[in-house]
């Protein structure tokens, strides 16, 4: 890491004697290099896998002893025991932090999950489950503190996670036929977004890890908010009937932040290049009305959703990232077989469906994998 850096101001310094950038410029690269690249001795792979193993293993073991003598220690035993583990686990991460940053990484994340815990557990002991969400709130700043302090990429990843089940909590607590749409439709959106985060190869980590858990969330919410859209059940005829007068101030406000908050972070990650989160939001948007029961319209459903993996596949193309061509690959290929179980293998019966499966798999796998890997050469030739 030392050899790059120094290679790096070697260059600044070549060009700046050249007079191809002044001074400024050239401090502002060197700051920029220095974000995506820190400082100082980093361990390989392994190492770093070890240490986010150990902190986990060091967080839950400190969780299940308090779980296991909670009735021999009182409130202030308990509380006095949670306390003590995150200063010691934030403390000894200050500590690593001048030789080890990976091992100081992963003490502040197991920090933040041990406080997270902490939050539940005091509030079962002082009886505040009535309003458990606001543990989640709870939860969210803390991890919002660590990220504004270290601006590192785990606390990333704790927001961006803590605050969408933060909100979901809140619908859950108020249950209804139409929150389960909302919540689902603005889940599916924020992956979307999230999996949007890189603008080109070289990153910052931070939004490689935004991305990485859009790609590993999206196909789920995709599939959660189809079943919650499309199989509503007896309340789906009461909600397309009602009329707007009859919807609680609550839906009208559930809406605004389903679709408000993934577009606001698709355009704080990406500004003008976030407008495929808005296409994407208008597919989400279609499924909505239609109804699985008529053929018709559960076949324009998978149309939608084969178009929605189309899209993620030429936004990764456009951008030349690789991750979105897989995932959109990926989710055209769960589309073919949602519809040919849904729509096809009852009709052909046990043996010849089974051997529909049989072809799909086969036949369809090989031309999918054909297609990726002719999608990723374009990548490669366009990086070249």
């Amino acid at each position: 890491m030392t050899e790059t850096r120094g290679l790096i101001e070697q260059k600044l310094s070549d060009w700046r004697q050249a007079g191809l950038l002044d001074e400024a410029t050239a401090l502002r690269i060197l700051s920029h290099e220095q974000t995506l690249s820190p400082a100082g001795p980093q361990p390989g792979r392994g190492a770093a896998i070890a240490f986010g193993l150990g902190a986990l293993a060091l967080s839950a073991g400190i969780l299940l002893y308090v779980a296991a003598h909670w009735d021999l220690l009182g409130p202030a035993g308990r509380s006095a025991v949670l306390v003590a583990s995150i200063v010691l686990l934030h403390g000894g991460a200050a500590l690593a932090s001048a030789r080890l940053p990976a091992l100081a990484t992963s003490l502040h994340a197991a920090g933040t999950a041990v406080y997270g815990a902490a939050i539940f557990l005091a509030g079962q002991t002082f009886h505040l489950a009535e309003s458990w969400p606001q543990g989640l709130l709870l939860w969210a700043l803390g991890a919002a503190v660590g990220l504004v302090l270290l601006r590192d990429w785990p606390h990333t990843l704790w927001l961006a996670v803590l605050v969408p089940a933060w909100l979901s909590a809140l619908w859950a607590a108020n249950a209804g036929a139409v929150e389960s749409v909302v919540t689902s439709f603005g889940l599916l959106l924020l992956a979307i977004a999230y999996l949007g985060a890189v603008r080109h190869d070289p990153d910052a980590a931070w939004r490689r890890t935004l991305s990485r858990l859009g790609a590993i969330c999206l196909l789920p919410l995709a599939a959660l908010h189809a079943n919650a859209a499309l199989y509503r059940g007896p309340s789906r005829k009461a909600w397309l009937a009602a009329r707007p007068e009859d919807f609680p101030g609550k839906i009208a406000l559930a809406w605004a932040v389903a679709l408000g908050l993934p577009l606001l972070v698709a355009w704080l990650l990406r500004r003008r290049e976030s407008w495929p989160v808005a296409i994407a939001a208008l597919l989400a948007a279609a499924v909505i009305p239609l109804d699985a029961s008529q053929p018709l319209q559960e076949l324009a459903a998978y149309l939608i959703c084969g178009a929605g993996s189309a899209g993620i596949v030429a936004w990764g193309l456009r951008d030349g990232d690789r991750l979105r061509v897989n995932v959109g690959v990926l989710c055209f290929a769960c589309t073919l077989i949602f519809f040919y179980f849904a729509s096809l293998y009852d009709r052909l019966g046990r043996a010849l469906g089974l051997v529909g499966v049989g072809l799909l798999l086969i036949g369809g796998g090989w031309w999918l994998e054909r297609m990726r890997r002719r999608l990723l050469s374009r990548i490669e030739a366009t990086d070249r």
